[in-house]
C-alpha cells in the first residue's frame, strides 16, 4: 500500500497567542507556498486560526478562498485553548466554527494549537462536525511557562484511530479519525521531531516512519512563519507584540529595513528539495480530508 503524505500547514498569526502579532508569514509565505505547491501538484491541508487571539481566517478570507479554489483543504486551528474550563473551550470552539463558516468555508479537519487536544474535547468537535484530526503527537508531553500541562499524548498509537472521549490517547467510540503526526520515537517525549521542516533530517525521518515503521500516513507539519528571516523568527520569539500595540511600529520599522528579504530564500529552496525528494518516492499526497477517507474506505481502522 501506497503512504499517504500530508502536506499541513498551521496557519496563524506570526505569534499566534499575541493578539498584537503581525502577519507577514501569512502575507509573504503562504503566496510562496502556494506557487510551490502548484508547481509540484501537491495538495496541502491549510489548518487556519479562527480564534479570540488572531481572526486569521476573517482577516485573509480571500487568501483562503484561493486556497480552497486551488483545491487545498481548509481546516479549523485554535490556539488559546490551555488553562480553560471546558465550557470555556467548547464555547471558543463553537465560536470559531460559527465565524469559518460564515465565511464560506466548512472545516472538517481540525489541529488544536500547540496540539493541545485532550479527550473532553471530541464531542465538542463532532457538534460543530469536525471528522478528522491531526493533534496527537504521540509520546509528546509539554507543559506552558505556568506549568500547565498543555498536552500530554504519552501512550497514544502512532496509527490511525478512533480515540475515546475519556482518554484521548486510547481507542475509543468517537466518531473522529485521529490522524497522529509522526513523531522519532526514541527522542525524549517532551521534545518534538516529526517531519517539521528546520530540523535538518526530513530525509532521514521520512525514510524512518516510511520503511522501517511503515506508517501509512506520513505528516509534514509547516508554520506561516517558518521561512521569515531570522530577524523576525527572533524577534517573534521574543514576544516583542507583548510590549503592546505602542511597539509595533519595530515590526514594520524591521520590514522597511529588510524590504524583500523577508522570508529566507535558503529555507524556501530547503522546503522544495525536500519536496522533491518525497515526489521521488512511491507516495501519493492528499490532503487530511482525503486521507481520512482514504483510510476510512479501506477499513484500516
Amino acid at each position: 500500500m501506497r503512504p499517504s503524505v500530508c502536506i499541513t500547514i498551521d496557519t496563524e498569526g506570526d505569534s499566534a497567542d499575541n493578539p498584537h502579532s503581525t502577519f507577514f508569514g501569512i502575507q509573504r509565505e503562504i503566496p510562496v507556498l502556494l506557487d510551490i505547491f502548484e508547481r509540484r501538484r501537491i495538495k496541502a491541508t491549510f489548518f487556519v486560526q479562527q480564534d479570540a487571539t488572531c481572526a486569521v481566517g476573517s482577516r485573509f478570507r480571500d487568501i483562503w478562498k484561493t486556497a480552497e479554489d486551488r483545491g487545498h483543504e481548509i481546516g479549523l486551528h485554535i490556539h488559546g485553548l490551555t488553562g480553560r474550563s471546558d465550557e470555556q473551550k467548547s464555547e471558543l470552539i463553537r465560536r470559531s466554527a460559527e465565524n469559518m463558516r460564515g465565511l464560506g468555508f466548512d472545516p472538517v479537519s481540525f489541529r488544536a494549537g500547540t496540539f493541545s487536544l485532550s479527550g473532553s474535547m471530541l464531542p465538542m468537535l463532532e457538534a460543530i462536525g469536525i471528522r478528522f484530526d491531526s493533534s496527537v503527537v504521540p509520546g509528546l508531553r509539554e507543559t506552558d511557562k505556568a506549568g500547565r500541562e498543555r498536552c500530554n499524548h504519552i501512550g497514544a498509537p502512532h496509527l490511525p484511530y478512533h480515540p475515546s472521549p475519556g482518554d484521548h490517547t486510547q481507542n475509543g467510540e468517537s466518531s473522529i479519525l485521529e490522524l497522529p503526526v509522526n513523531r522519532y520515537e526514541k527522542i525524549r517525549s517532551h521534545a518534538f521531531r516529526g517531519i517539521l521542516t528546520g530540523y535538518g533530517k526530513e530525509e532521514a525521518l521520512f525514510d524512518h516512519f516510511r520503511e522501517n515503521r511503515k506508517d501509512p500516513v506520513i505528516i509534514m507539519v509547516l508554520h506561516s512563519w517558518d521561512r521569515l528571516q531570522k530577524l523576525f523568527q527572533n524577534m517573534v520569539r521574543r514576544r516583542f507584540g507583548t510590549y503592546g500595540r505602542g511597539r509595533r511600529w519595530l515590526y514594520h520599522v524591521a520590514a522597511a529595513l529588510n524590504k524583500k528579504r523577508i522570508l529566507d530564500r535558503r529555507s524556501v529552496s530547503y522546503l522544495e528539495e525536500i519536496l522533491e525528494y518525497f515526489t521521488d518516492q512511491d507516495v501519493d499526497f492528499r490532503t487530511i480530508r482525503e486521507t481520512g477517507e482514504w483510510i476510512s474506505r479501506a477499513g484500516n481502522v
